[in-house]
C-alpha cells in the first residue's frame, strides 16, 4: 500500500531542508553600468500578453492601480510664481478629465 504525503508534510519537509538550500544559491550580478542605459526591446506579443492580463482584472490589476490611486487620491495642485499662467493652466486642466488622463498614462506606463 502506497502512503499519500499530505500537502503539510510535503511543506513540513520542504521548511526543514531550506537552510541547506538556501545556503548553496548565490546572487551574481550580470554585466555593468552601462546595462543600465541600454535600449529595452519588447516585442508586440509580450505587451499585448501584458495588456490583455491588466484588462482581464483581478489582483494583477489591482495592484497596477493603486499606483495612480495613491498618486492622485489627495488631488493635485499647479505651483508657480506666474499667477496668470498657473491660473491658465488650471483652467486648461479643468477643460477636460485631467485626473482621469493622468491615471491612464500612469497605468499605460506600467502596462504597456
Amino acid at each position: 500500500m502506497v502512503k499519500m504525503v499530505t500537502l503539510r508534510e510535503r511543506m513540513i519537509r520542504f521548511l526543514q531542508e531550506a537552510p541547506e538550500k538556501v545556503l548553496k544559491y548565490k546572487t551574481f550580478v550580470v554585466g555593468g553600468p552601462r546595462d543600465y542605459f541600454k535600449e529595452v526591446v519588447r516585442s508586440e506579443t509580450n505587451l499585448k500578453k501584458w495588456q490583455r492580463i491588466y484588462e482581464q482584472g483581478g489582483l494583477i490589476s489591482e495592484a497596477i492601480d493603486c499606483y495612480p490611486l495613491f498618486t492622485l487620491s489627495k488631488g493635485y495642485q499647479f505651483v508657480g510664481e506666474d499667477e496668470a499662467l498657473r491660473k491658465q493652466v488650471q483652467d486648461w486642466a479643468e477643460g477636460f478629465d485631467f485626473s482621469g488622463e493622468i491615471w491612464q498614462l500612469m497605468v499605460e506606463a506600467l502596462v504597456k
